[in-house]
C-alpha cells in the first residue's frame, strides 16, 4: 500500500477525548496491530511533514584535505 492509498483511507473525522495514559496504551495496541509495512509509511508520512524535502535535500559539502607530514 502506498503513501497516497493510505491517506485516502484515513478515517479524517475521527474524534475522541480522552487522558493521557489510556490514550498511550490506546495508541501502542494500534501502531502494534498494524503490519509493519503500515507502520512504515507513517512513519514516513510524519518525517516528511517534520523534514520537507528542501530541508533534506540540502546536505554538508564535503571537504578533503591531505596533509603531508614531516619524514623523521
Amino acid at each position: 500500500m502506498g503513501t497516497r492509498e493510505y491517506l485516502s483511507r484515513m478515517n479524517k473525522r475521527a474524534l475522541s477525548i480522552t487522558d493521557l495514559k489510556s490514550a498511550h496504551d490506546d495508541d501502542v495496541s494500534y501502531w502494534l496491530a498494524k503490519p509493519p509495512q503500515e507502520r512504515f509509511i507513517a512513519l514516513e508520512i510524519l518525517r516528511r511533514r517534520l523534514f520537507p524535502h528542501d530541508a533534506v535535500s540540502g546536505r554538508l559539502q564535503r571537504l578533503l584535505e591531505i596533509a603531508e607530514l614531516p619524514r623523521r
